[in-house]
């Protein structure tokens, strides 16, 4: 089966934080075990270029530089934020004088994290919001919503999506109602969410970047909420040229056929619509708000078989009980981590972290020298086994199969702290004097589970 994983945009106007990184590892974590279960699965990257954070910085920036005042040791708020905490080097952070200097600095540098996370994502497709079809997508999803009259002139006299439309917010609810949820109590999250959303929320704005609609800027809030799609045609775009040639037009049509369910009109629409629907999207929780509008547009634009069929809402690391943000100073950053423990601890460190999923937690640091010393002892263990394990049975052993099966109704259930939990600790504290066909089979469960799913590098091969 075909199996489109997806996730948030990345937004990178600074290094990426403890808890933005945990989404793609725990995101990596499901797309391996679909894999691992024989599905074909697409997992995308892509890097959301809006807003006004880089026009702010760099007019900061400017400015310190034309007042000479961009100089080491400075007590300015961008200076100390970006030298100190970011450990930027002072000849980089002049540099930022242009908006899109820094977001690509920091794509690339989020990039680059991530693979150092050994996160298997579909990088040779990552694309960035500035991609010349992603404002014809994006205007032809507008004027979708103008023909089911979800389009108003709200009390600022600004346009905007009619969230109050009682037929609208019934089919939201209904949609939320037969969706899948990781954890069922995360329904609640975006029911909660339905009262935030108001018409009051202006869709177009005058700053900043993003796609552009009647000669405005689409605020970063409103152009995304089908963004999966997107993902699918920049996997086949190249592919599909001659079917893509007026690219507003092609979204217009591919539009028209996700809500009618009619037969692709070439072979572009075909290729996408095979990937649909998302089959799981992992999201934090404060994004709720995002969420609902999601649900929102889907529940209108898109034939219910379109839908986003599960999903997976994050709890979020906390710094002493706050929570942390990497663009104000107080976060943990994915880059700290892998400068003093390398990719295998820090990828550890953000699973293992808290408990069930849903849940926020306190970031706790003990647990970094706690993991390196679990990683050597399951290394040790692991190879003692493999020294002796051989196979004298053709499946495994009672006692090994139900290790296997605790684990997959852990990861299923969204608890993957319990599930590496067993792999990389309890097996080892219980199971390190067991017989030779017991020892395969064992062995065989982390080189699928560990090795295939949680944490490849943690499997030495001899």
């Amino acid at each position: 089966m075909k199996y489109l994983l997806s996730t948030a945009y990345i937004y990178p106007v600074c290094p990426i934080s403890f808890n933005h990184a945990r989404i793609y590892v725990i995101a990596d974590v499901y797309a391996r075990f679909e894999r691992l279960h024989g599905n074909e699965v697409y997992f995308p990257i892509a890097t959301h270029y809006s807003g006004n954070t880089a026009h702010k910085v760099a007019k900061s920036i400017t400015d310190l530089l034309n007042q000479g005042k961009l100089i080491e040791g400075s007590n300015d708020l961008i200076v100390r934020l970006f030298c100190a905490t970011y450990k930027l080097p002072l000849a980089t952070l002049a540099t930022f004088t242009d908006p899109i200097r820094i977001l690509n600095y920091y794509n690339d540098e989020t990039l680059k994290e991530l693979r150092a996370l050994n996160i298997d994502a579909a990088y040779n497709d990552h694309y960035t919001t500035s991609d010349a079809d992603f404002e014809p997508f994006v205007q032809a999803a507008i004027n979708k919503y103008e023909e089911h009259r979800v389009l108003k002139i709200n009390k600022n006299e600004e346009l905007s999506l009619d969230y109050e439309n009682p037929q609208w917010r019934k089919s939201a609810t209904e949609l939320i109602n037969r969706t899948t949820f990781i954890e069922p109590s995360q329904r609640n999250v975006p029911i909660a969410s339905l009262k935030n959303i108001r018409s009051d929320w202006n869709l177009l704005r005058d700053t900043g970047y993003g796609a552009r609609y009647n000669g405005r800027i689409v605020d970063p809030m409103f152009d995304s909420e089908l963004f999966s799609i997107f993902d699918v045609y920049i996997k086949y775009r190249d592919i599909y040229t001659k079917d893509h040639q007026y690219s507003y037009v092609f979204f217009e049509n591919l539009l028209d056929t996700l809500l009618s369910d009619n037969v692709p009109r070439n072979e572009l629409e075909k290729a996408i619509i095979d990937w649909l629907p998302c089959r799981h999207f992992i999201v934090e929780e404060h994004l709720r708000n995002w969420v609902a509008k999601k649900m929102h547009a889907e529940s209108i634009l898109l034939n219910q078989k379109y839908q986003t069929k599960k999903y997976t809402i994050l709890g979020m690391g906390l710094l002493g009980g706050k929570r942390m943000s990497a663009s104000r100073g107080s976060a943990v950053l994915a880059k700290d981590l892998l400068e003093k423990h390398g990719g295998l601890t820090a990828r550890l460190l953000m699973l293992l972290q808290g408990g069930q999923l849903s849940m926020n937690f306190n970031y706790d640091p003990r647990m970094e020298w706690s993991i390196i010393k679990m990683i050597r002892r399951f290394r040790k263990h692991n190879t003692r086994l493999r020294t002796y394990a051989q196979k004298t049975t053709e499946i495994a052993p009672d006692p090994i199969s139900s290790i296997e099966r605790k684990i997959i109704d852990a990861i299923r259930s969204g608890k993957l702290q319990k599930a590496l939990l067993i792999l990389v600790d309890q097996c080892p504290r219980t199971l390190n004097n067991i017989g030779a066909n017991e020892a395969y089979w064992l062995t065989d469960i982390y080189n699928r589970y560990i090795g295939m799913v949680f944490a490849p590098e943690l499997i030495i091969e001899e």
